[in-house]
Formats: structure tokens, C-alpha cells, sequence
């Protein structure tokens, strides 16, 4: 295996576990969750978690990243 895809896969694995990890800690994710009359809530299962809008940006920029990393490799 190439030095790069190596490399690759290292940050993808590391990005899963920080992904991971925040997800259970913040309280979901964005790409689920919803915004209404200007409050942001992240979606775990069924649940919902009322966040400020700049974790509900990050969380949602976060998914996008470790999907696009996911399907990269």
C-alpha cells in the first residue's frame, strides 16, 4: 500500500473517532437535526438537543467531512 492511502486512512479512522465521540457528547448531529424559529437542535435517534448555531454548523460540516473521508478511501 502507497505512503498517501496509508496516510488517508489514518485520518479517516482518527476523523471516525472524533466523529464519533462528539456525536454522543454534544448530543447527535446536525445533518438529522432541525432549526426552528431560530434554535438549532441536533438529532440522535429520535431525540432532539438544543445547541448554540455554531456547534449545529460544526457538527454539521463535521458529518459532511467524515462522509466525504469515508467514501474517499
Amino acid at each position: 500500500m502507497k505512503k498517501p492511502l496509508k496516510i488517508l486512512l489514518a485520518v479517516t479512522a482518527v476523523n471516525f473517532g472524533v466523529f464519533g465521540f462528539l456525536f454522543f457528547s454534544i448530543g447527535g448531529s446536525a445533518v438529522g437535526g432541525r432549526t426552528e424559529n431560530g434554535r438549532c437542535y441536533l438529532r440522535n435517534k429520535s431525540e432532539y438537543t438544543e445547541v448554540s448555531r455554531g456547534t449545529f454548523l460544526y457538527s454539521y460540516c463535521h458529518t459532511l467531512l467524515t462522509a466525504a473521508l469515508f467514501l474517499s478511501t
